[in-house]
């Protein structure tokens, strides 16, 4: 009934259809795109503890993607959140700014269903790690956790390994 009134305040209905798209119709925020998450670790300060708590690790590493969003001390790593988008690549890389140390990412810990084969490293670029996500509409909106392992190294020591475990947001 409201639309009815609605309409006839237009003369033109496919002015009106058009506002009713506009306004109903949900917009996508971000483009469909490859996205890229950077692992940053404070690595001469982890280097130096023995056998940290989760939280403590975690407050030691900085996790961003492509729209800018970067995790923060005020919410735990397993809170972080990217969008990725249906059939498209996503990316991680690991990077330090502690010299004299450096950081590697040696696997991502996944289910298969999320995306289309086995996460492999990029042959480009020995620091990354990268897969194409699945095109399959049922993932939309659906939160996917997963895990980072790396590593870190003093250079000439041995490493330690650790873990974070943030989460993916498919998107089309």
């Amino acid at each position: 009934m409201e639309s009815d009134v609605l309409k006839m305040k237009f003369m033109d209905t496919n002015k009106f259809e058009e506002l009713i798209k506009e306004v109903f119709v949900p917009r996508k925020i971000l483009s469909a795109r490859h996205q890229v998450i950077t692992l940053t670790v404070k690595v001469a300060e982890l280097y130096k503890m023995a056998n940290p708590e989760q939280h403590k690790i975690d407050r030691l590493c900085e996790l961003k993607d492509l729209d800018h969003k970067s995790s923060s001390q005020n919410a735990p790593l397993k809170d972080f959140e990217s969008q990725v988008f249906l059939n498209f690549y996503v990316e991680w890389v690991a990077e330090t700014t502690d010299q004299d140390y450096q950081v590697v990412i040696d696997s991502i810990s996944y289910k298969l269903d999320f995306f289309e084969s086995t996460i492999t490293r990029d042959p480009k670029e020995e620091q990354s790690f990268r897969v194409r996500v699945k095109d399959d509409g049922n993932l939309i909106g659906k939160y996917y956790d997963y895990k980072i392992n790396f590593s870190i190294y003093e250079l000439g020591s041995d490493p330690k390994s650790f873990k974070i475990d943030p989460k993916l947001c498919a998107n089309n």
